[in-house]
């Protein structure tokens, strides 16, 4: 199954049942709630509940591994990307941004500087840091065993030789650019 005590005891307490019950719910309740139909809330909360519960009496027990895996390994990348937020922001490090303008001095032009702003690091390149998160996502579903769940026999050996030749491709195609 899985290790640790923190993972091993929300398994043993049905974790993944919860979390799936919890996504249904979400997904039903949302999807009615938008589209307006029934006009009472608590009509609208009960078809989600029962949805939800025939949801996790049809789901399979290699899907609810998955989900406990992704849980668990969603958990940790979140904690540490807090964590790293955490110690960004108490180093204080921002992204400076200068802008300067050009002046006419004693017959010369010179570059001056107007304005110093000091920028959050995550904001200069929100594409990159998106990109970023969508492939730890993608990461995360791969070792939790969701290529196993969607048919695809694919060994940890086979992962890690995708991903090598995926960053030597990468690299080398930086190199010729730059």
């Amino acid at each position: 199954m899985v290790d640790g005590t923190v993972v091993g005891m929300l398994e043993r307490l049905g974790f993944a049942d919860i979390l799936l019950w919890l996504l249904s719910f979400a997904v039903v309740y949302g999807i009615l709630s938008q589209i307006e139909i029934p006009k009472q809330k608590p009509v609208r909360a009960i078809i989600g509940i029962v949805a939800a519960f025939f949801v996790l009496m049809a789901t399979p027990a290699s899907l609810l591994m998955v989900i406990s895996r992704l849980s668990a390994s969603l958990l940790v990348v979140l904690l540490g990307i807090v964590v790293l937020l955490v110690f960004l922001e108490v180093g204080g490090i921002k992204h400076f941004e200068v802008e300067t303008e050009e002046v006419e001095k004693e017959g010369k032009r010179i570059k001056a500087t107007k304005r110093i702003e000091a920028v959050p690091l995550f904001s200069k390149n929100p594409y990159i840091i998106a990109i970023t998160f969508i492939l730890i996502a993608i990461l995360i579903f791969i070792g939790a065993g969701g290529l196993n769940l969607l048919g695809f026999k694919i060994t940890g050996v086979d992962i890690t030789g995708v991903i090598f030749l995926v960053a030597i491709i990468i690299a080398v195609l930086w190199m010729i650019k730059g």
